[in-house]
C-alpha cells in the first residue's frame, strides 16, 4: 500500500472514521505505511542535521572571514604596540602575581609574536615579597623571563621588602644585579640590611642608564629600624640620574638620620624629599643646584635651625605638602629665597589644620622677588584676607588654583567668600585698574564646600570675560573650573549655563565633584 501523497490523507481519515480494527483485513497494509512514513521521516531528520552541520561550518567560516575583516586586524603594529603599552604598565608579584603581557600573549599568534618581539613589554616589573605567598621558584622563573625577553630594554623595577629577609631577597637581589647596567629607574622599599647584601656591591660605577630613582617612598609598611651609621654609595655615580625622591628610614619626627645616601646630587633636575629633617633639606637643598622641581611632603621640623641667611636656590618649581603632625610652612617660608620661582604650590593633607602665614609668606615673596605664574593652595585653612595680601603681591600671576578642605559639614569655606570672589572681579565701571586684582590671570580652578554663593562666582568669571575688540583675541579668563565638595546642588546648573554658551567662542569651563572626606 503506498503513503498517500495528499498531505490531509483522507484515506486514513476515513478508515479512522470507520469502524478500523480488529475485524478487519488491511491492518498489515497500514502497518506497512507506518513503517514507511517513519522510514521516510528518518531519512527527512537526516538530511535536516546534516545541513545544519553544513550550516555551522558556514557560519565559522562566516565567523573566520569576519574576523579577518575585522577593524583591530587593521591596526598598523606600531599603533596595536601603543595599545598594549597602554595595557601593559608593569608586572606584579605581590598577594597575586600578575603579567599582563603574558595575557596578551595568549589571545592569538599575532600578538604572541608581537609581544615577544617587544622587549620593552616585559622592563618594567613590581616585586613585593613583603606581601607575596608564592613559592620563590616560581617567582625566580617569572623574574628571569622578564629579565631574558627585556633583551637589551632599560629596566624599569620597584622592589618592596621592609624586613631584612636572606632566604627571600638574596635571590631577587641577586638576579636583578645582574642587570644594574640596563637598570633606567628604580624604587627600592627595603630595609637598610638589604642594602648592605654583599651582591649589591657590584652595582657602584656600573648605572649608566639610571634616570630615575626612589628610596623609601610613603607606604604603610614598617621599615626595620637600624641603629647602625651607614653610608650608602652605591649610587654615588650615574651619570644619567635627574629625577631623585628620597625617603626616610626614620619616620618619625624625633629619630636620628642612620643613613647618608650619596648620589649626584648636582646633576639633578627633579628632587622630592619625604620625612627630611630641616638640616637635611636645606643641606640637600644646597646640594641639588640644578634641581628645577622641588617636592618636599611630610617633613618635620622638630629641631631649630640656626641660619643667618635663607638659602638661595635656583628652582623653578616647589610643592611643599604638610600633614596634621606639623601643619605649618613657616620653617620654609623663613629658610628659602627663590628668586626664579615660578610655580608655588602649598598643600595640607585631608586631616590637617594647615595654614602658611601671612606675614612670613609676603616677607617670603618680597626677598625672592620672583615673578610667580602659578600658585595652587591646597586643602588650607587660610582666611579670605590672608590669602587676598598674598594675590596683590603676585600681579604676574596667570594660574591660579585655591581648593578649600573636602570636609563634610563644616561653616562654609574659609578662604572662597563672598568677599573674596567680589575682590577677584573686575569692575568695568572704575575708570581706575589698581584696584583689580590678578590682570593677568588666564586660569582658576576653585574647589568649594557649601554654601557656595554661585551666582557671584558667575558675575565674577564673566567679568573677567575680555576679548580684543580689534583682533577677537580673548585677554581675560579662558579656562575656568569649579569643583563641589558632595553633590553638585541643582541651582548651579542653571546659574552656570550661561558660563557653558561661551565655550563656542574660547571659554573652557568644568563643573565638576567630589566625595567628602
Amino acid at each position: 500500500m503506498a503513503i498517500p501523497s495528499n498531505p490531509d490523507y483522507p484515506d486514513i481519515l476515513t478508515s479512522l472514521r470507520s469502524n478500523f480494527g480488529t475485524y478487519t483485513s488491511d491492518v498489515r497494509d497500514f502497518s506497512k505505511c507506518l513503517h514507511d512514513a517513519e522510514y521516510s521521516a528518518s531519512q527527512i531528520e537526516s538530511k535536516i542535521i546534516s545541513l545544519r552541520n553544513e550550516q555551522q561550518k558556514i557560519f565559522l567560516l562566516i565567523d573566520r572571514y569576519r574576523s579577518l575583516l575585522a577593524p583591530i586586524r587593521r591596526l598598523p603594529p606600531e599603533i596595536l604596540l601603543r595599545v598594549f603599552v597602554l595595557c601593559c604598565p608593569e608586572s606584579k608579584v605581590a598577594k597575586e602575581m600578575d603579567c599582563p603581557v603574558v595575557r596578551l600573549s595568549q589571545v592569538c599568534a599575532g600578538w604572541r609574536d608581537l609581544a615577544l618581539k617587544t622587549s620593552s613589554l616585559w622592563a618594567a616589573m613590581r616585586i613585593d615579597l613583603y606581601h607575596s605567598k608564592h613559592d620563590m621558584l616560581k617567582i625566580n622563573r617569572m623574574i628571569n623571563a622578564h629579565l631574558t625577553l627585556s633583551r637589551r630594554s632599560p629596566l624599569h623595577l620597584s622592589f618592596v621588602l621592609p624586613h631584612a629577609s636572606v632566604d627571600k631577597a638574596q635571590a631577587v637581589v641577586d638576579l636583578l644585579v645582574r642587570h644594574c647596567a640596563r637598570w633606567g629607574s628604580l624604587s627600592l622599599d627595603v630595609s637598610q640590611g638589604v642594602l648592605l647584601y654583599p651582591s649589591l656591591a657590584a652595582v657602584k660605577d656600573n648605572l649608566p642608564l639610571l634616570e630615575r630613582l626612589e628610596l623609601w617612598p610613603p607606604s604603610s609598611y614598617e621599615i626595620e629600624y637600624s641603629t647602625t651609621q651607614s653610608i650608602l654609595g652605591l649610587f654615588s655615580v650615574a651619570p644619567m640620574l635627574r629625577y631623585l625622591n628620597l625617603g626616610s628610614l626614620d619616620h618619625a619626627s624625633d629619630a636620628v638620620e642612620t643613613t647618608d645616601v650619596q648620589v649626584p646630587w648636582a646633576q639633578l633636575i627633579d628632587l622630592t624629599l619625604w620625612y627630611q629633617q630641616p638640616s637635611n633639606i636645606l643641606r640637600r637643598l644646597s646640594q641639588a643646584s640644578a634641581a628645577r622641581t622641588v617636592i618636599i611632603d611630610c617633613c618635620y621640623v622638630s629641631e631649630t635651625v640656626q641660619s643667618d641667611h635663607a638659602l638661595v636656590h635656583n628652582m623653578e618649581n616647589l610643592t611643599i605638602c604638610v600633614d596634621r603632625f606639623d601643619p605649618h610652612f613657616n620653617f620654609y617660608l623663613q629658610q628659602l629665597t627663590l628668586p626664579r620661582l615660578k610655580c608655588l604650590c602649598l598643600s595640607g593633607e585631608d586631616n590637617s589644620k594647615a595654614i602658611f602665614p601671612s606675614a612670613s609668606m609676603l616677607i617670603f615673596l618680597t626677598r625672592s622677588a620672583c615673578s610667580l605664574t602659578t600658585l595652587r593652595l591646597l586643602n588650607l585653612y587660610n582666611s579670605d584676607l590672608t590669602v587676598l595680601n598674598v594675590l596683590q603681591e603676585v600681579p604676574s600671576l596667570l594660574h591660579l588654583t585655591i581648593h578649600e578642605h573636602p570636609i563634610k559639614g563644616g561653616d562654609g569655606n574659609t578662604t572662597l567668600t563672598d568677599h573674596f570672589i567680589d575682590r577677584i572681579s573686575f569692575n568695568h565701571r572704575s575708570s581706575s585698574c589698581s584696584s583689580h586684582l590678578l590682570h593677568h590671570l588666564q586660569s582658576l580652578s576653585l574647589q568649594v564646600r557649601q554654601p557656595f554663593n554661585v551666582s557671584s562666582f558667575v558675575r565674577m568669571v564673566q567679568s573677567r570675560w575680555l576679548v580684543s575688540e580689534t583682533d577677537a583675541k580673548v585677554l581675560g579668563l579662558r579656562q575656568v573650573e569649579l569643583i563641589c565638595v558632595g553633590t553638585i546642588p541643582s541651582e548651579f546648573e542653571e546659574a552656570v549655563r550661561s558660563l557653558k554658551m561661551l565655550k563656542v567662542v574660547g571659554l573652557r569651563f568644568g563643573l565638576t565633584s567630589r566625595d567628602a572626606k
